[in-house]
């Protein structure tokens, strides 16, 4: 036979041999230790080697290998003891990593009697990628300097039960060696960091390593894992992403299948969808038109009519799988119910029902059959588990979309207007009805509303960011410090190394969670918890009395809904609710006020606080004489109104659960901009691209610094105003002077220069302490004079 290879017609920087130079050395050297028991084998395989020089010197690319096949397998009868070959999948490769001299028996089993195997991804590779690739080879093995990871290369076949299976592989390549055939290239930082920079700049890669500049001789050995189980789930996740539920063409339900195939190891399993709907307490005939297996054709169902009590319990009530091991082991009388007489009549032989919730909502259920009998049992669900989180996100991604359609249903008829503006769109409904009682056509018009001052501002809470992450990481403190205490018990109760491994691994997450939240962080923790101690706290719960209680404990510590410990995430979002809804709840009752002054639009958004846009104007209410008297009289509202507010929220923050300050922001902004509101959107938002700058600033403000310094502009206690115009910083000095003497404000206000922003410059802010009041002082709420000696000291968290 000739050594086969995808390499021999292409372009290449490397020479590849086939050489076994580094094994027959090691042969050599070990043959002539006398203390060593294999000296005299060793000795006996080199003394009668026919062809060692050829061995030695490499054999190239297309060379015929029948005269070396009995010296080849002398020398790998070395690497492949006969004990292991039944046990370690294993295989010596070529140079070119693809092409197998020698495996094991087990490999054989697995991969079948090739003489050649490529990764699924080498195939799709084209030849300047190839060329690039044996060229971040040569830089990292010659000269040390990695480019990219390396990462296991992955290998697919399918098993004689027709079950698609992955294996991961090794490579130990000792026994391989790189030589330049010229003067090597000098590689310095800068042609590393150049050829990063220009990855794929083949010209690049050539004149550095020219074709057949190096030579690559001898042979790897690599050995194989199976991650089928792995993969299966990374390839739901990538179709689920991909399609979503809401695509159900026959390429996507192939995929699936083949993967759910995959993942529970059994061969021909279907998998469907069958949605539940709350609301109506029925499970739906199909989100695509197709047939569940458990349900007869057009037709929904009430639970009762689905499933049997064994069903309802489970999915229902203990919120478990529903198993069926083999229909035809049933007693005749139960075909009488739904679920089993569908499953007959599609020959379903073998069956799981697994239900899929979302805060303690059912959304559906996954169908797993098999025609075979005994094909699927209840140990499947541990593997089915992994799984439900990412279908789970699929449904929810399904059901969103499905919500937001019925929602821009909903906008589209009945769309609230703000009084302010409605007449406008009553004048073009009117329009569009005659149109309609004439039958012809009529184009809206777009409305829109020019030569408007806007006013903006925020109250926005302070480091809420952080506190959330605190309170997660102490919640999952303290559910590990718990689970750490039942283990401990454990391994008193019983030797298991499995325990000592989740001992160690417990300590670990608690070790990192002490340090930072970091980005992942809490999924990988929550993760850990429920696919390998929770699972551990219930198979050992019936082991011991003393072991139940503590794991009863356990369990009725978490939250039911969520099934993590939620004590102090619950005070933080609770605490955020609280203070959304005071905050927004008392801007609505003072805007009402603000009506009053002059009509205006007006429009306000939840975030981890509250933010608002008001817009002033004559065309706004045409009907009204417009004077710059109301604008005056709108921002002093607002700022007094911001006052307010910062010092009701601070007289209850010692009964907030978590004290979350908040912290102020004015924007003023002069110059006159128009709305106009989009009918795809449905809402208004800024015209023109230099009105932009408007919503630009907006976004960016907030997080702002004062120039030269590393002080934000916001601080709690303080309400800051931005400006560019002097008229405008003596606008609002006056309204500060009159509140600090109302008794709102106090101190003389902090004037500064704002950083440069992008694509913003020249901004300028003030910033006012908020007077709050003493609860516990017996002055009175009418005394308009300050006491100048109390201060507060807020500092910014």
């Amino acid at each position: 036979m000739k050594l086969p290879t995808k390499l021999n017609n292409i372009s290449k920087p490397l020479t590849i041999k086939l050489g076994f130079e580094k094994l027959i050395d090691h042969l050599d050297q070990c043959s002539r230790d006398t203390s060593l028991p294999e000296a005299k084998l060793y000795k006996e395989i080199l003394d009668n080697l026919e062809h060692r020089e050829s061995l030695v010197g490499g054999i190239v690319d297309g060379s015929d290998l029948k005269k070396y096949e009995e010296d080849i397998s002398k020398l790998l009868s070395v690497l492949f003891p006969t004990p292991l070959l039944t046990n370690e999948i294993k295989a010596a490769f070529a140079s070119d990593a693809t092409s197998i001299l020698h495996s094991s028996t087990r490999f054989n089993s697995v991969f079948g009697d090739i003489n050649k195997l490529e990764p699924k991804e080498f195939g799709s590779k084209s030849e300047d990628e190839v060329y690039i690739s044996m060229c971040t080879f040569i830089l990292g093995s010659y000269y040390q300097k990695s480019i990219i990871s390396n990462v296991p290369p992955v290998y697919s076949i399918v098993d004689q039960r027709g079950i698609k299976k992955y294996y991961k592989s090794t490579m130990n390549a000792d026994f391989m060696s790189i030589k330049p055939l010229s003067k090597p290239p000098v590689i310095t930082e800068d042609i590393v960091h150049n050829l990063k920079e220009n990855f794929e700049d083949i010209a690049l890669w050539k004149s550095l390593f020219p074709p057949n500049s190096w030579e690559l001789k001898g042979f790897s050995i690599k050995n194989f894992t199976d991650i089928s189980y792995d993969e299966a789930i990374s390839l739901i996740k990538d179709n689920l992403l991909g399609n979503a539920v809401k695509t159900n063409h026959k390429e996507f339900k192939d995929k699936m299948n083949s993967n759910i195939s995959t993942l529970l190891d059994v061969p021909n399993i279907e998998v469907q969808f069958i949605m539940y709907d709350k609301d109506k307490s029925q499970f739906l005939q199909s989100l695509h038109g197709d047939e569940p297996f458990a349900m007869l054709c057009n037709q929904n169902y009430v639970k009762k009519e689905l499933l049997c009590e064994c069903g309802i319990s489970n999915i229902f009530k203990t919120k478990d799988d529903f198993v069926i091991y083999d229909l035809d082991e049933l007693p005749e009388s139960v075909f009488d119910i739904s679920i089993y007489k569908s499953l007959r009549q599609k020959n379903i032989k073998s069956y799981i029902m697994t239900p899929l919730y979302f805060e303690d909502q059912l959304l559906g259920v996954l169908e797993f059959a098999s025609k075979n009998n005994k094909a699927l049992y209840r140990t499947h669900q541990y593997k089915i588990e992994k799984m439900k989180g990412l279908c789970i996100n699929a449904i929810k991604q399904f059901t969103d979309e499905k919500a937001d359609q019925i929602s821009s249903i909903i906008q589209n008829e009945f769309t609230s207007i703000h009084p302010s503006v409605e007449w406008k769109f009553k004048e073009e409904a009117e329009k569009a009805l005659v149109a309609r009682q004439s039958d012809s056509q009529y184009s809206f018009n777009n409305i829109t509303f020019g030569n408007l001052t806007a006013l903006y501002g925020q109250m926005d809470i302070v480091g809420s960011s952080v506190a959330r992450n605190n309170a997660i990481a102490e919640d999952l403190r303290t559910q590990l410090v718990m689970a750490r205490s039942i283990l401990d018990e454990m391994s008193a109760l019983v030797d298991m190394p499995l325990l000592e491994s989740i001992r160690f691994q417990t300590a670990i997450l608690f070790e990192k969670l002490n340090t930072d939240l970091a980005a992942g962080m809490e999924q990988e923790v929550t993760d850990y918890i429920t696919s390998s101690i929770n699972p551990l706290f219930d198979q050992m719960r019936l082991r011991d009395d003393h072991l139940n209680t503590l794991i009863t404990e356990y369990f009725d510590s978490l939250d039911e809904k969520l099934n993590i410990i939620y004590n102090k995430r619950k005070d933080y979002d609770k605490t955020v609710q609280i203070i959304n809804m005071h905050l927004s709840g008392r801007l609505d009752e003072e805007q009402k006020k603000a009506q009053i002054i002059y009509p205006h639009f007006f429009e306000r958004y939840k975030t981890d606080g509250v933010e608002h846009n008001m817009y002033i104007g004559t065309e706004i209410s045409p009907n009204l004489p417009y004077n710059k008297l109301y604008l005056e009289n709108l921002r002093l509202w607002q700022l007094k109104t911001i006052c307010q507010l910062e010092r009701e929220h601070n007289d209850v923050l010692p009964e907030l659960s978590v004290p979350l300050k908040i912290a102020s922001l004015i924007m003023v902004y002069s110059s006159t901009l128009a709305i106009k509101y989009r009918l795809d959107e449905k809402q208004f938002d800024i015209d023109g691209a230099y009105n932009a700058r408007y919503e630009i600033i907006k976004k960016r403000i907030d997080k702002a610094h004062i120039k030269g310094t590393n002080e934000r502009i916001t601080q709690p206690g303080k309400i800051v105003i931005i400006y560019t115009q002097a008229h405008d910083l003596d606008e609002y000095l006056s309204y500060i002077s009159f509140l600090t003497q109302q008794g709102y404000l106090q101190d003389e206000p902090e004037l500064f220069d704002i950083e440069d922003l992008q694509g913003i410059v020249g901004l300028k802010g003030l910033r006012v302490n908020v007077l709050f009041e003493d609860k516990s002082s017996t002055k009175s709420k009418n005394k308009t004079k300050l006491d100048t000696s109390t201060k507060i000291n807020l500092s910014y968290n």
